[in-house]
């Protein structure tokens, strides 16, 4: 796969997941979603994304990677398959590690998160698409997106009810689940996308049903989509558990 060329220095360290074939690895591929790599003391690099990005249904003979940009503008993504899984599905959280050298990582955030802290987040949700002719070209289009957090704290939704999570000013679009939020100052991570809360809002659908009398109903949906993201005590928690599990042989 050949990469886009971009500037923002995330793109080494945050690689989107994809799905490979052994019969045509460079030819038959598919997003999965988005992760980051954490720079800690390990035998080989640790990455992490959202648990039920690890879980996905691959098929048969599938395997999950991480497409390493090049260091230079131009050049061949390296197709890093993922050789071990940690999944915490209480936490929707997934580290894995994989075979590479020189590896760039980010840190996790460390002390207390102001309140009006500028945070970002680096995403592959307008990743992976092909071109016809060269199919095995992947055009590799990394979106930065940036706002705050709306909230900090448990429960903010139903299948999170014990987790510390932060909801973001910003939605979470397909492909976009594994992505990194970070402090825009120091690129510290702070969370992990995992999923949408809906604010009502705006017109978003018009649902239109015949009753059995032959009157019309229409009904208005409103929302306003925003990001959540696990939040610090999460992370801190499987990456304190990634060495002793992925480097243990079971």
């Amino acid at each position: 796969m050949t990469v886009v060329p971009n500037t923002m220095s995330p793109i080494l360290a945050c690689p989107p997941l994809v799905m490979g074939r052994p019969t045509a690895p460079g030819r038959s591929f598919g997003l999965l979603g988005s992760s980051f790599i954490v720079a800690g003391d390990w035998p080989a690099p640790v990455l992490i994304t959202a648990g039920h990005v690890a879980t996905t249904d691959l098929g048969s003979g599938g395997f999950c990677a991480a497409a390493l940009a090049p260091l230079g503008a131009y050049g061949e993504m390296t197709l890093a398959k993922v050789t071990r899984w940690h999944i915490r599905t209480d936490l929707d959280l997934a580290v894995g590690t994989f075979t590479g050298e020189n590896i760039q990582g980010l840190h996790l955030h460390s002390g207390v998160l102001s309140g009006n802290a500028d945070l970002a987040t680096y995403e592959h949700s307008g990743s992976i698409s092909t071109d016809s002719e060269e199919p095995e070209i992947a055009r590799v289009t990394p979106l930065l997106r940036k706002g705050h957090a709306v909230q900090r704290r448990r429960g903010l939704r139903l299948f999170y009810p014990t987790i510390d999570m932060l909801e973001l000013s910003y939605p979470a679009l397909k492909g976009a689940s594994g992505a990194p939020v970070f402090t825009e100052q120091g690129l510290a991570v702070v969370g992990v996308v995992v999923a949408n809360v809906e604010r009502e809002l705006l017109p978003a659908q018009v649902l239109r049903s015949v009753t059995e009398t032959g009157e019309l109903q229409e009904e208005v949906l409103y929302f306003l989509p925003n990001a959540l993201a696990v939040g610090p005590p999460s992370l801190e928690e499987i990456v304190a558990e990634a060495g002793d599990i992925l480097f243990t042989d079971s």
